[in-house]
Order: structure tokens, then sequence, then C-alpha cells
């Protein structure tokens, strides 16, 4: 599932240019970077951060 068809890029590239696309860019890519900072923390915690235990306990 795409939430934006391709097109929308390929018109938005062919009237503004390269700068028409940067606000997908940087929220799509934003995105990805929160992803992989969540994924890495629940490799490290190995639990979600909801559930974890503060150390000591």
């Amino acid at each position: 599932m795409v939430a934006i068809p391709p097109e929308v890029f390929e018109v938005t590239r062919e009237r503004f240019g390269v700068p028409g696309l940067l606000p997908s860019w940087v929220t799509d890519g934003g995105a990805a970077v929160l992803s992989l900072i969540l994924v890495a923390s629940l490799v490290a915690c190995r639990a979600t951060w909801a559930y974890r235990k503060p150390a000591g306990t």
C-alpha cells in the first residue's frame, strides 16, 4: 500500500524541481530515522520502552 502515488513525485519534480520534493524528503527521512532509533532501543532493551524496569530493581 502506498500513501502517495509515485506520479505525484514526478509531477512535483517537473513543476517545482528538486526543491519541491524537499518537504517530502524531510518528513519521510525523519520518519525513517525515528523508526531506526525505536528499533535500536527495542533491541537494546529487549522489551518495549513502556515496560522497561528501572535499574536496580
